[in-house]
């Protein structure tokens, strides 16, 4: 077996070319005693390096090591499409690992946390690029030489033989190779003391898989409906108007733009020539104008008196309040309970994130003004604004703004604002991280094209992004995926539970939860619900479907983060954040509400102690578990998911979403994520779903494209072959237990598009092509 480092150099990255033209591949190898590089021009060189990496890519026996693996697969794809159905089959084979993922791998191995790092700072954000893993591994510091104008410009070198080249082009090209090699043995090495080598070559090998299927997922990209966008920004301005926050106002926590006013002191802006300052009619002086203000301190102030409010509530601390805690009484916590004293001599410890306020809005009528601020705020900087794109100075909306209000001296080097024209770019793309702590995926917003985190987009946002002229949007996602985790991991452990004969009898979790919620709970309950358990509770709620749809949907609706929040060890005022977050949206839910669901659905899922048994008797992770400064002691868990990665040093929280959702769910969708971006683009599959067109993914759901054929059988069939991959490759990780999805078709993106049945009972859009 033999390892070869490949690395690409490429024309700058750009709006449209997210994976732009290759210049040159650099292969490099272990050779005896030292690594041997070989830099190959992509024109100059073309025979001689395509024939190599058919052939390597062919050999079974040879393995490849990148950093941001995808990256340079579609590159090199895109330069001759022949190598994309070997470098599928590579994939599939576990024959490409990304260092990048190891390192994080190792990460969750050694201290759980892939964010923050032990050898460094640990207030401070772990770095992930090849330059920080060469510090890390090989003591060299590239850290300038990455920055250097050398990385951007290998387009002057485009079609000239290397052997013409400046040396440093060559020498930067080679070092990047080459170091991938001696990195990989370093990390190997570094893992025979936690996962070993083989997991490690294993795990990284299905990690790089799925994430070169996201890859061509950033690539493919979403029309943007561009008047859509500007309707939708017209609203979020009106819903910032601050006369909609009259409480934030009153209070001081918000002081709003002021404009510009005449000096106090009568002082006057003397024109050229002024020849009469005493008694002259210039026109007045003007004090600078000032922006609106946000007054943390007063905002920290009303989250702690309506933390106060809140029964048994935990306020969380800033970093610098965990920092500061820590150093004076020598204990790293998080967050301390609302009625701490310590509040009182350091409120600015009190954090004011997303996760404090929202549980405290049915406390005070400020802080739910303050959260809905909040969520138009977030509307406005995370999306709306990455749809627009600074054609000339390569920056987002909300960046391009900020450089504009600068002075001349303060803006970068790039920046022209003769040059500004802020447009609504036509396509917007989704950015993928392979890996984040929970196990699962995550998404981000870049800035070097019109991107944005598209794997929790605003229900409101959605509907800019549309199909491609030809084509119809379909959206399939699983039902109640992680449901039927925790129902496979009972079967694993050899628990009665209700989940898993639930599930095997087709019945859906989310109802039966609602009906006990509704039956316990409510007012005005149905009659036929009053007394009624189980599967009869399940039928008389099932009937408000019709009779009472209102009401079913409500209820129903609770049942979900009820639930995943429970069966995730979520504790009532976390679970509340969920309940009152989109797509949920349940503000009217109260504390003493949730703390009342989470006894029903303990009554209705008797296995769940049984089933959180597991990791609090077997995964107790000693070696992190520890005292605090009270005595208790404060237990840390270790979580092994069905492939094999491990993630050490687990709070309880983490330890039963580790055990019983994410992670086993997140291994299964990765199966299936691959298998249906291969299915679609590789020819060789000969598959029925070839032709699709992937462009997004959310955890538990797929969005893709498929042609509008005359012969709309066709259609169909592409989408159960979807629908069929999706399940087939989930169950290959949680067997034993039924998998099924549901699609909804349209041309613009909707999350409540309804189903639409044609009289062929064909999935059709609802709404009309959008032109």
């Amino acid at each position: 077996m033999r390892f070869y480092g490949i690395d690409t150099e490429t024309f700058p990255i750009s709006g449209t070319h997210p994976y732009p033209q290759m210049v040159c591949a650099q292969i490099s190898w272990q050779d005896s005693d030292r690594v041997r590089a070989w830099v190959a021009s992509a024109k100059c060189d073309r025979d001689q390096l395509l024939s190599f990496l058919q052939g390597v890519l062919a050999d079974p026996e040879a393995k490849f090591v990148l950093a941001n693996a995808q990256f340079d697969m579609i590159v090199l794809s895109l330069w001759e499409p022949l190598l994309e159905p070997l470098i599928w089959e590579a994939y599939a084979q576990g024959r490409v690992v990304d260092i990048l993922t190891m390192h994080k791998m190792l990460a969750l191995a050694e201290w759980g946390d892939i964010d923050s790092t032990p050898f460094d700072d640990p207030n401070r954000q772990a770095e992930y690029s090849q330059a920080s893993l060469t510090r890390w591994y090989l003591g060299k510091d590239r850290a300038q030489e990455k920055k250097s104008s050398v990385r951007t410009e290998y387009s002057f070198v485009d079609g000239v033989p290397v052997g013409e080249w400046e040396e440093e082009f060559v020498r930067y090209a080679m070092d990047d190779a080459a170091d991938l090699i001696v990195i990989l043995e370093r990390l190997l090495n570094r893992s025979d003391k936690s996962l070993g080598r083989e997991t490690l070559l294993r795990l990284a090998g299905k990690r790089a898989a799925k994430h070169l299927a996201l890859g061509w997922m950033t690539y493919n990209g979403m029309r943007v409906d561009k008047e859509r966008v500007l309707c939708v920004e017209d609203e979020v301005e009106t819903e910032l108007d601050l006369s909609n926050f009259p409480n934030l106002i009153e209070q001081e926590i918000i002081i709003p733009p002021q404009p510009p006013v005449p000096y106090a002191n009568g002082a006057k802006a003397h024109v050229k020539g002024c020849k009469t300052p005493k008694t002259c009619e210039c026109p007045p002086k003007l004090a600078a104008a000032k922006r609106e203000v946000l007054k943390r301190k007063k905002l920290q102030d009303l989250m702690l008196s309506a933390a106060r409010k809140a029964p048994n509530f935990k306020l969380a601390l800033t970093d610098k309040g965990v920092s500061e805690h820590d150093a004076m009484f020598g204990e790293r916590v998080k967050s301390l309970p609302a009625v701490d004293e310590k509040f009182d001599q350091h409120p600015e410890w009190v954090s004011t994130n997303k996760k404090v306020f929202t549980p405290l809005v049915p406390f005070d009528e400020t802080v739910a003004e303050y959260a809905r601020r909040a969520a138009v705020i977030k509307m406005r900087t995370d999306y709306v604004h990455r749809f627009f794109w600074d054609v000339g100075n390569g920056m987002p909306k909300a960046k391009a703004m900020v450089q504009a209000s600068k002075s001349t001296e303060a803006q970068s080097d790039s920046f022209n604002a003769e040059a500004m024209d802020i447009q609504v770019t036509d396509r917007m793309r989704f950015n993928f991280k392979e890996l984040v702590s929970t196990g699962r995926t995550g998404s981000f917003a870049g800035t070097l094209y019109p991107s944005m985190n598209g794997q929790n987009p605003d229900p409101r946002i959605r509907v800019a992004l549309v199909a491609d002229p030809g084509y119809i949007l379909y959206s399939t996602d699983y039902g109640a995926l992680e449901l039927r985790c925790a129902a496979w991991r009972c079967l694993q452990e050899g628990i009665d539970s209700v989940l898993v004969k639930l599930f095997r009898d087709g019945k859906c979790p989310h109802q039966y939860l609602g009906a006990a919620l509704l039956r316990d709970l409510g007012e005005n309950v149905p009659m036929d619900l009053r007394g009624a358990q189980g599967m009869e509770a399940y039928a008389a709620f099932e009937a408000l479907k019709k009779s009472d749809p209102k009401l079913f949907k409500m209820w129903r609706t609770l049942a979900k983060p009820t639930g995943l929040g429970n069966w995730g060890g979520m504790g009532p005022a976390t679970a509340l954040v969920t309940a009152h977050a989109p797509p949920y949206n349940l503000t009217h839910i109260t504390l003493d509400q949730m703390t009342a669901a989470r006894e029903v659905w303990r009554a209705e899922f008797p296995e769940w102690s049984e089933a959180f048994n597991v990791f609090k008797t077997k995964l107790v992770d000693e070696e992190f578990s520890h005292y605090d400064q009270e005595g208790e002691r404060q237990t840390r868990y270790m979580v092994i998911t069905p492939g094999g990665m491990v993630r050490r040093n687990c709070v309880y929280t983490v330890a039963a979403n580790g055990l019983l959702l994410q992670p086993p769910s997140a291994e299964g969708v990765g199966h299936a994520v691959f298998d249906c971006v291969r299915a679609s683009r590789d020819v060789s599959q000969d598959s029925a779903a070839y032709g699709a067109v992937f462009v997004d993914f959310l955890h538990d759901e797929l969005l893709y494209q498929l042609p509008e054929h005359e012969d709309f059988d066709r259609t169909e069939s592409m989408r159960h072959e979807i629908e069929r991959l999706m399940c087939e490759g989930v169950n290959k990780v949680l067997t034993g237990i039924p998998m099924t999805v549901e699609s909804a078709a349209m041309y613009r993106w909707d999350k409540f598009a309804p189903e639409t049945f044609d009289e062929q009972g064909r999935l059709v859009p609802a709404d009309k092509p959008i032109l």
